[in-house]
């Protein structure tokens, strides 16, 4: 028998729906609840394959609508452009969200805090409440981050925010572009105007009541500073069953079942005579050839650039994940031999990113908070190359104030810059032991279970919630 139903409404982006999956399927697996994702028909299959039911947003991949150019040496805050096609994607499922929260009578809202989207469409189903079309009451709201947690008076500081903010002509067009979508949606559909820059400060408001982190205390800027009985950092999701078993075949294609064969999966990789290195700018950003290309540069030039170092190139293998674009320009280059690799380079579309992590002795990333969680838990120093949103501060904490690895700016270094910054680590053991104590406290914090929880608490506490009436 069901007792409660969770809606979910997250981002068309793997980043944001792969710490989710974990937290669900815990909560699927109670027959008391019953879930309920709302998302783009390309995520169907995940959801699905967890156990919760799927039902499809018409019109609603605004990330993949949004022209996320190659980065260059302007700085850009793609998530105000984010967040402007979302709005107008999710007002044309306004009718269709409100028709499911009256007839399915969710009993909790689990949203996104990036997808801001869902309040605008919360707006329009109070409006018909008003109006006694729809008379089920709105129901408690819960903020699932999969970063940082902004507070205005906690997080961030004048350092961070000059680091995520670039205050370019970009940002203030970007910034004037969502105040008119966001009146533009209030005038057509007769709602009240919601200021967009409050939602992205994800500021606790009447329905929101609890918002849930995927980072561990440790991690988190100034974690003792936040209310306890509101924020909650429950610490990565990351379910090594689930991937196993995702990664299953992946696994089991080269490149990956040699190197896995070659080097063997364990936390301490300092002193690992091959080291193995992943380069992975993510997926919502990835098409950065020239990115790519200083990165692979760096290697190819590594003996060079380092002449006095103890690492020697030759043993060094290098998984490149580009992404499906920057894979394609690659093959098409090497092709036309116009551009040439060693043998111990591995340029490839996608990765089984767990299990190359269990081997790698560095990780050049983009500073994405889940990778950056995943390159934390299993001990993996890192070359942070940050590209936008809050990417430059997840690369500030974990690399200048954790000292797990080397921040470069992407607008100003060079391969060269790169060379060195992997040299440095790789020789450097002080970043392995520092990357050890953070792994076992990522280990400690099962986030997964954790969030469920706090999720099974908020739903039993009768001050709050309520049972389906059968």
């Amino acid at each position: 028998m069901i007792d409660y139903k969770i809606f979910v409404f997250t981002i068309p982006a793997s980043g944001h729906v792969n710490p989710l999956l974990p937290v669900l399927r815990e909560i699927a697996n109670n027959e008391q609840i019953e879930v309920i994702v709302y998302l783009t028909e390309e995520f169907r299959p995940k959801f699905e394959s967890i156990g919760v039911k799927f039902k499809t947003l018409k019109n609603f991949d605004f990330v993949k609508m949004a022209n996320l150019r190659p980065f260059d040496k302007s700085r850009y805050f793609e998530l105000l452009d984010l967040a402007t096609l979302s709005l107008k994607a999710i007002s044309n499922n306004f009718e269709y969200i409100a028709k499911e929260i009256d007839q399915e009578k969710p009993n909790l809202i689990i949203y996104d805090t990036f997808g801001i989207y869902i309040k605008w469409a919360m707006e329009y189903y109070l409006k018909k409440s008003r109006k006694l079309i729809y008379k089920w009451p709105l129901p408690p709201m819960m903020g699932f981050s999969a970063t940082f947690i902004y507070n205005e008076k906690i997080y961030p500081n004048q350092i961070e925010k000059a680091l995520i903010f670039p205050y370019n002509f970009r940002f203030f067009y970007d910034l004037v572009r969502i105040f008119i979508a966001s009146i533009r949606i209030s005038v057509c559909h007769g709602i009240s105007f919601i200021n967009p820059m409050k939602h992205l400060k994800m500021k606790i408001d009447p329905y929101t009541k609890m918002i849930l982190s995927v980072t561990f205390p440790e991690l988190h800027p100034r974690s003792h500073l936040y209310d306890k009985a509101i924020y909650k950092f429950c610490g990565s999701t990351i379910n090594e069953h689930s991937l196993i078993q995702m990664y299953s075949n992946q696994v089991e294609l080269e490149p990956f079942k040699t190197l896995f064969d070659l080097i063997p999966a364990k936390s301490y990789k300092f002193d690992n005579d091959i080291k193995l290195i992943l380069v992975s700018l993510g997926t919502l950003f990835n098409n950065n050839f020239n990115i790519f290309k200083k990165i692979i540069d760096a290697f190819e030039n590594f003996d060079i650039i380092n002449q006095n170092s103890s690492t020697n190139s030759s043993n060094l293998r290098i998984i490149v994940s580009t992404g499906d674009k920057c894979y394609e320009h690659f093959q098409k280059l090497i092709k036309t031999k116009k551009l040439r690799i060693k043998d111990n380079f591995y340029i490839v579309r996608s990765c089984p990113q767990i299990e190359v992590l269990k081997r790698a002795s560095l990780f050049i990333t983009h500073s994405g908070m889940n990778s950056t969680s995943e390159s934390i838990h299993y001990a993996v120093p890192m070359v942070c190359i940050p590209l936008s949103e809050d990417q430059p501060a997840v690369a500030y904490r974990v690399a200048d104030e954790l000292g797990l690895g080397i921040r470069l700016d992407y607008t100003k270094m060079d391969f060269y810059d790169i060379s060195r910054a992997v040299n440095e680590i790789l020789n450097d053991s002080s970043y392995y032991h520092r990357a050890i104590i953070y792994s076992k406290l990522s280990m400690q914090c099962i986030g997964y279970m954790q969030c469920k929880n706090v999720i099974y608490k908020f739903l039993n506490d009768k001050d709050i919630n309520f049972k389906i009436n059968h």
